[in-house]
């Protein structure tokens, strides 16, 4: 086990502040993934308060800030993610802990050297699930878009599809025509999810949303 001492659960709850006022009643999806995000935190808040802390449970916390940070913009929000994914990997053992997530946190503040340092310590690890092994392959061709290398992005895409063609994989390979200016095939890409969607919903109104951008 790590010899690093093992975080109080105060100093995780201790992190608990709040940038952004979670409404009463939500009226918007706005709203109401807004109220989602702090009830999960709550959660996370007592669950580490109350039982011995665990990676798990930090990370999760973590992720939470994370998405209210996309969703708000607060950057504080990042800054507390960044603190809890630390104090998550003192709570996990040699060579392991949340590679991707802390990927994704520096990604989403554009770090993409440390990103890809952190994808490459995920793919080390003994066992991969297909699940996994996505992940790591969309990380690199998202961060190869970053850069500008279409051609290595495609690939990275490509090697993602072979573990099964989710919404996110087929995002991405519509990102890539966008970019290559087949904006038909966007569009029918991204048609092809919409039509698996349901008719309401975060996730649906931002695949319309990516549609409209299309046309600009």
């Amino acid at each position: 086990p790590s010899s690093a001492p093992a975080p109080k659960p105060a100093e995780t709850v201790a992190s608990d502040k709040t940038p952004a006022a979670v409404p009463a009643s939500p009226k918007t999806d706005y709203d109401r993934a807004l109220k989602k995000l702090g009830a999960e935190m709550d959660f996370y808040r007592k669950r580490l308060k109350n039982d011995q802390p665990s990676a798990l449970n930090t990370t999760q916390l973590a992720m939470a800030h994370v998405g209210r940070a996309q969703l708000t913009g607060e950057i504080e929000d990042y800054d507390i993610a960044a603190k809890l994914l630390e104090d998550a990997f003192k709570l996990s053992g040699p060579g392991s802990g949340p590679y991707m997530e802390r990927s994704g946190l520096h990604s989403s503040l554009h770090r993409f050297k440390a990103a890809e340092a952190d994808l490459d310590s995920a793919a080390k690890a003994v066992i991969l699930l297909p699940k996994q092994k996505q992940a790591i392959a969309l990380g690199r061709g998202d961060i190869a878009l970053q850069y500008g290398d279409y051609a290595a992005a495609t690939k990275h895409f490509a090697e993602a599809q072979t573990f099964g063609e989710t919404h996110g994989v087929v995002f991405r390979h519509a990102v890539v025509a966008k970019h290559g200016a087949d904006f038909d095939k966007a569009h029918e890409l991204l048609a092809s999810v919409i039509k698996k969607l349901p008719k309401k919903g975060q996730v649906t109104a931002f695949y319309h949303l990516q549609r409209g951008l299309l046309d600009l």
